[in-house]
Parts: C-alpha cells; sequence; structure tokens
C-alpha cells in the first residue's frame, strides 16, 4: 500500500474520531449537550453524531431494510463507513475513491455520481455483502474486509461496538434511542414532498408501508429515527409513534398516552 492511501486512512480515522466525538462512545455523564447535535444512547453508552453523519447512517439503515438485509449487515455497513469516511460523503480519496464507502469507479462499484448517492452506494455494498459465502457468521472486520478488500485488513473491528450501537437505534431494534437537536437549517418542505422521501428511502419491491400506514414497531422506529434526523432540514416540528413524541423544541422522546402503530409528523 503506497505511503499516500497509508496517511489518507489515518487522518480519515483520527477526524471520524474528532466528529463523532472523542472516543464515539461515552457515558451518559459526560455533557454532549454543547457536542454535535445528534446522539444515539443505549443503555449508558452515547454516540454523538453531526446532522450529516445521523442522515447518512439512518440512509445506510433505510436501504438494509429495503433489500430485506438483516441488522447485522447495518453494523458491518456502519464499521466499514465509519473507518472509510468517517460516515462523510467525501468527493475524493486514494486513487479514484469517493463517498461514503470510498468505492472506486474503476472497481466496477459505478460512477462517480453513482457512488457520490449514498442510497448506490449503500446498495452496491449490501450487494457484494450478500455474495460473500458465510458472512452472517463472520466478525464484522472480516465480512467487511471482505467486501472492501482494504490495505489495512484488521481496521474495521474497531469501530464494532460503535456501528452495532448506532444500528440498534436506526434500524428500531431499541426504541427512542437516538434524537437530534435543531440547529436551524429548515427547508420547511410540504408533506407531500417528505411523504416522497420516505416513500423513497423505505419502499420494498412489494411497495411496503409509508407514512400513514400501520407498520411494526421496528419499521415504526426506523422511520422515525431517520425523520428524527431530517427534521432540522425538512423543518420536522414533531413526531409521533407507539405512544412516543419527539418534539425538536425539546429533542427529546416523551411518552404519551396514545399508542397507535403509525409514524406520524407536524411541519
Amino acid at each position: 500500500m503506497a505511503k499516500k492511501k497509508t496517511q489518507r486512512k489515518w487522518l480519515i480515522a483520527a477526524a471520524a474520531l474528532v466528529i463523532l466525538g472523542g472516543a464515539v462512545v461515552v457515558s451518559k455523564e459526560d455533557n454532549v449537550a454543547a457536542g454535535p447535535p445528534c446522539l444515539v444512547s443505549i443503555e449508558g453508552s452515547n454516540v454523538a453524531l453531526t446532522l450529516e453523519q445521523a442522515g447518512h447512517a439512518t440512509t445506510i439503515a433505510a436501504v438494509a431494510s429495503r433489500l430485506a438485509m438483516p441488522n447485522r449487515a447495518v453494523t458491518i455497513a456502519l464499521a466499514t463507513v465509519l473507518q472509510e469516511s468517517g460516515l462523510r460523503n467525501l468527493d475524493y480519496g486514494d486513487r479514484d475513491s469517493v463517498g461514503l464507502f470510498q468505492q472506486r469507479p474503476s472497481q466496477g462499484w459505478g460512477s462517480v455520481d453513482e457512488i457520490m448517492s449514498p442510497e448506490h452506494a449503500a446498495t452496491t455494498f449490501y450487494e457484494r455483502l450478500a455474495r460473500v459465502p458465510g458472512w452472517r457468521t463472520m466478525s464484522v472486520n472480516d465480512a467487511a474486509q471482505t467486501v472492501q478488500r482494504s490495505g489495512f485488513p484488521e481496521a474495521y473491528g474497531q469501530w464494532e461496538g460503535q456501528a452495532r450501537l448506532m444500528a440498534r437505534a436506526f434500524t428500531g431494534e431499541e426504541p427512542g434511542a437516538f434524537t437530534c437537536r435543531a440547529e436551524g437549517k429548515q427547508l420547511s418542505l410540504r408533506q407531500d414532498d417528505i411523504n416522497k422521501q420516505v416513500a423513497s428511502q423505505f419502499k420494498t419491491a412489494a411497495g411496503g408501508p409509508s407514512i400513514g400506514d400501520e407498520v411494526s414497531a421496528q419499521r415504526g422506529w426506523m422511520t422515525a429515527s431517520w425523520l428524527v434526523a431530517h427534521a432540522d432540514s425538512y423543518g420536522v416540528r414533531s413526531i409521533t409513534f407507539n405512544g412516543s413524541l419527539w418534539q425538536a423544541s425539546t429533542d427529546k422522546w416523551e411518552a404519551i398516552s396514545q399508542k397507535e402503530m403509525v409514524v406520524r409528523y407536524n411541519v
């Protein structure tokens, strides 16, 4: 591996550590209010994220749902992007590598424009992962490495804990484990436009449920997490699902009496 690539990989890894908040996983007692605006919090451990990172992470989870890939695949994908790009959609990299996964057009991952689409990048990653014999029982590091063929074959494992925590929140496995505070970047999209975005993210080959339809608990929380991650840019003020209410004004999930298994939101 060339010296240039060695330097790039470690610079990206160092940048990810800074962006995600020190060692990424911090205790609940740490003051995270002044840090990045988004937070995954499960069983005493936190992962702090920027709005950009949270948006990409929830999209990666949504693509897995669309392809019927299990939650473990999301952990592998998130560990990969944490190592490769720090969950940022980079338009540069080693040789012709670009995007979240640092995929290369010359290696058959698609055109630069395609790879720069998080949906395309995640889809092609999962498609290649699904073709790896025994990937479900491999370690997260080995599964990621088999797909990526990195010059640092042991690098992905260091992100497994953070990636698993995030996957639990973004796949809906852990209800109400993710929130973001407003940063004042609202576009105030119409609800019809937001509904189209949600439908595009979560559609399945059979045409899966969307906003306003009854859903399973896991799918509902996955959709709600995606909306939280995009609430600031889309102008979403509140979200309700299964007895819980999230409000942009408080950036918290709170219990309410209505336990409807339908994701609803207001702008």
